[in-house]
């Protein structure tokens, strides 16, 4: 029997199991980079929901300076025309200013409670994709792992097709 057909399937073994060696690693780097990325995009939640927290606070205390400065604007124009037409400043005159200046309160009541309604919502937003793309990450490192002793197992697995194809080969000659 010749050696060149043994040394052609052993060399043929050999590539083919480097290859599938070579493959599960590369298979197994893509995983990693794409852990790297979602890591990346979990970093990047945190960053976007800080923004929106700060941004929705300083809109909320814009929104309520304004409703303060109105409510003082309105309050003494009231104070003005009743003082012009003569008016006192008791009874109804006073309930009206007092109704005035409790929807003002209203108002700025409810412009805290959607300052903190924002930040809250805010908040659970990046949690959740915090955490989502952490969990990516990780199932992504589970996965390059696989991915390599996949390929080592396919590796093993061809030379011992090609040791047991050869033995059955060597028995009949």
């Amino acid at each position: 029997m010749s050696a060149l057909p043994v040394i052609l399937l052993a060399a043929g073994t050999t590539m083919k199991a480097v290859g599938e060696i070579k493959e599960g690693q590369m298979m197994s780097s893509a995983e990693l980079y794409n852990a790297s990325i979602a890591l990346s995009q979990a970093e990047a939640a945190k960053v976007a929901g800080e923004f929106e927290r700060a941004t929705i606070t300083q809109a909320g205390a814009v929104e309520q300076r304004q409703i303060e400065r109105a409510k003082k604007q309105t309050i003494s124009a009231q104070r003005a025309r009743y003082g012009a037409a003569g008016v006192r400043l008791e009874g109804s005159p006073i309930e009206v200013m007092a109704d005035t200046a409790t929807q003002f309160e209203l108002d700025l009541a409810a412009s805290r409670y959607n300052v903190q309604l924002g930040i809250s919502q805010s908040r659970y937003e990046q949690e959740v994709a915090r955490r989502y793309y952490t969990s990516e990450a990780a199932y992504r490192r589970q996965i390059a792992k696989y991915q390599k002793r996949a390929g080592y197992l396919r590796a093993g697995s061809t030379i011992l097709t090609a040791a047991g194809g050869y033995g059955a080969f060597a028995k009949k000659a």
